[in-house]
């Protein structure tokens, strides 16, 4: 039995070689791009907390605005009342 290879033999293992390596490295590639987007959706992530903390915030200040104009309303009205119940007569 002969154990030599052919140059046909040898030639096809070094271009299914190549044919891994290159493989390999596209997957390599996109296990990099992965952890990439990995990433990229942290700190999307980050942003939307941090997004989402400033509109309650926002929300809060609305409500107390909100509250305090009413009560300042409240205010004007009593103070009308009594400028109307105070009138002096001449």
């Amino acid at each position: 039995m002969n154990h030599t290879l052919t140059i046909s033999q040898h030639n096809t293992i070094n271009t299914n070689q190549q044919i891994i390596d290159e493989r390999i490295q596209h997957m390599n590639n996109i296990a990099k791009d992965v952890e990439s987007i990995n990433e990229i959706y942290k700190d999307i992530s980050l942003l939307i907390e941090d997004q989402g903390f400033q509109i309650n915030t926002i929300a809060d200040n609305i409500e107390e605005s909100v509250i305090s104009t009413n009560q300042a309303l409240q205010e004007v009205k009593k103070a009308h009342k009594k400028q109307n119940n105070t009138c002096i007569l001449f």
